[in-house]
């Protein structure tokens, strides 16, 4: 349905490590511009979206819609950088609970 960005690194089964020390593997994937969104930054975590940061001018709603996906039992956010949001369905992947990301490993 979205295109991946060709020219940045996707993550397919990247390593997170957690706050407490524990390792998950999860699919980090970046998406470019179409008509829901500018760019997309979203973890994947046993199939299903476990974090998502959008870059848009759109709103939240229209956000949903145009994904399909229901946002109402989620944690949703402004964008801490530029215009957007970010969505936690999973709270293992939210910013606070992660400390290294997989671009973060040598």
């Amino acid at each position: 349905m979205f295109k991946q960005i060709p020219e940045e690194t996707q993550y397919p089964n990247g390593k997170f490590q957690l706050k407490d020390g524990s390792i998950v593997y999860a699919d980090g994937l970046n998406y470019g511009e179409n008509d829901v969104f500018d760019y997309a930054s979203v973890i994947f975590f046993e199939g299903k979206i476990a974090h998502m940061q959008v870059d848009t001018d759109s709103s939240i709603e229209d956000i949903d819609m145009g994904l399909g996906v229901s946002f109402e039992n989620y944690t949703v956010e402004p964008n801490k950088f530029g215009s957007g949001y970010e969505v936690i369905f999973n709270d293992t992947f939210a910013d606070d609970n992660l400390a290294v990301l997989p671009n973060e490993w040598e």
